[in-house]
């Protein structure tokens, strides 16, 4: 029995999981989106010469320029001190996922749909139903 409880709960918490990929994956898409224009600026070829083989790009003046916008941050992941993690209640992702989707959902403002969509949205179900016969499916 005690098997059979863990493994439901493993699954809840991998589809809490699941459930903020598809948001992490469209935040990676939209900052992907953003190399619309690949120059010597983007390649960073200046960098290149500047710091020389075997060296870090961290000092050089092409990443202070760009480090701020040029990662994506997940909104999911927690890159803090393990200190300040386990004061906080040492929240795994699953736990962060379930809170942000909540937070969400208790954001979300319904953009509404025009009337005259809706009516005819509507009339094109109905007319569907009407021509369609019913039929139960396996």
């Amino acid at each position: 029995m005690n098997e059979r409880a863990n493994r439901r709960g493993r699954a809840a918490r991998r589809s809490e999981r699941e459930r903020l990929r598809p948001a992490r994956a469209a935040g990676i898409r939209r900052r992907i989106g953003t190399f619309d224009i690949l120059d010597d600026e983007a390649f960073a070829l200046d960098a290149i010469a500047e710091v020389g083989p075997g060296a870090h790009f961290l000092d050089s003046d092409h990443t202070r320029a760009h480090f701020r916008n040029a990662f994506y941050q997940s909104t999911g992941s927690d890159d803090g001190p393990f200190e300040q993690w386990r004061a906080e209640g040492s929240k795994d992702a699953a736990v962060r996922a379930n809170a942000e989707w909540k937070r969400r959902l208790k954001a979300y403002e319904d953009p509404g749909l025009d009337p005259g969509v809706d009516e005819g949205l509507r009339e094109y179900v109905e007319k569907r139903k009407r021509e369609m016969p019913d039929v139960e499916y396996l």
